[in-house]
């Protein structure tokens, strides 16, 4: 059986988790600045207001992490006890934002799956090439490409 790369080198490759992780970051600091700034505040309604951007922000970064998170604990799961099987690039396009993504095709026990991966940037690989893939054996519908 192929090597399977690390959880480490997955998580850098994983475009949707790093733009979650800013958005995690971000709005932690937004729920942060206005809870800081709320015992400053003399007015009571301004006081009141400064609590609700703190919750708002708090709550957005919240489901950001338990998003970053799942997916984080999909990878690892893929990195554990996924296979390695081979599959062939059937698309390389960005969508209307710009963002790069391939789409793979592949067989799990006979069967034809399609997996969609973000890169976001242009990748390396062309429609027609053939690339490895990590295959969720639980959910043989999931995959991502062991490679970069």
């Amino acid at each position: 059986m192929a090597e399977r790369p690390s959880l480490r080198a997955l998580l850098r490759r994983d475009y949707p988790a790093r733009v979650v992780g800013v958005f995690t970051l971000l709005f932690g600091a937004g729920a942060l600045v206005p809870l800081a700034a709320a015992p400053f505040v003399a007015d009571g309604e301004d006081r009141r207001f400064c609590l609700f951007f703190a919750a708002c922000f708090g709550l957005f970064a919240v489901g950001c992490c338990a998003y970053f998170l799942r997916r984080m604990s999909w990878i690892r799961r893929l990195t554990e006890r996924g296979v390695v099987v081979d599959g062939r690039v059937l698309v390389v396009d960005q969508n209307s934002e710009d963002v790069w993504y391939l789409i793979v095709g592949y067989e799990w026990d006979g069967v034809p799956h399609r997996a969609w991966q973000g890169t976001g940037d242009k990748s390396k690989f062309q429609p027609g090439d053939t690339v490895r893939l990590l295959v969720d054996p639980a959910r043989p519908d999931k995959a991502w490409p062991a490679e970069s």
